[in-house]
């Protein structure tokens, strides 16, 4: 059972006596149909926090990946996600590059609720994760994709 949706109450009264209230309720969604991970306000469809989409159709995680370059040898880390299972990465061409050393990076993805992110960064001769072309494994690189944060931490020069 779904309970109506209340939009307005307005009570009516003369000083010492309550003569009542009116409620008004708000049908506007009561034809709408939104997708997973969505809801309807007045009529329209709208993601929930967290999530990005097409909310008549299904809203996707948005997760934060964090990375910080706390190697001083003069190089700029590269960096990308990619997900495990379908052919996927982010940036599809090119890739991240972290901003200097010490620096924090964020870099917001949509992915598939529960699918395998990992990520891969290279610079120069070191690489991290799965490496930045997606050709190494790992064990500790990659995560399940929901609405949330990862901070994958301090990338430092020895591996």
């Amino acid at each position: 059972m779904s309970w109506p949706r209340f939009r307005t109450l307005a009570c009516f009264g003369v000083v010492g006596l309550f003569l009542g209230c009116v409620v008004y309720v708000d049908d506007s969604c009561d034809a709408v149909q939104c997708g997973e991970n969505a809801y309807c306000d007045e009529g329209e469809c709208f993601c929930v926090g967290g999530f990005d989409g097409d909310p008549q159709v299904s809203c996707d995680p948005v997760q934060s990946w964090f990375v910080t370059d706390f190697c001083d040898d003069g190089l700029d880390v590269s960096w990308r996600l990619f997900a495990e299972g379908r052919d996927w990465a982010w940036p599809r061409d090119g890739s991240f590059v972290t901003s200097g050393v010490n620096a924090v990076d964020r870099e917001d993805i949509v992915c598939l609720e529960d699918e395998i992110i990992c990520i891969g960064a290279t610079a120069g001769d070191v690489s991290w994760g799965v490496a930045n072309d997606g050709s190494l494994g790992c064990t500790d690189c990659c995560f399940a994709c929901v609405s949330g944060t990862v901070d994958f931490g301090k990338l430092s020069c020895a591996r």
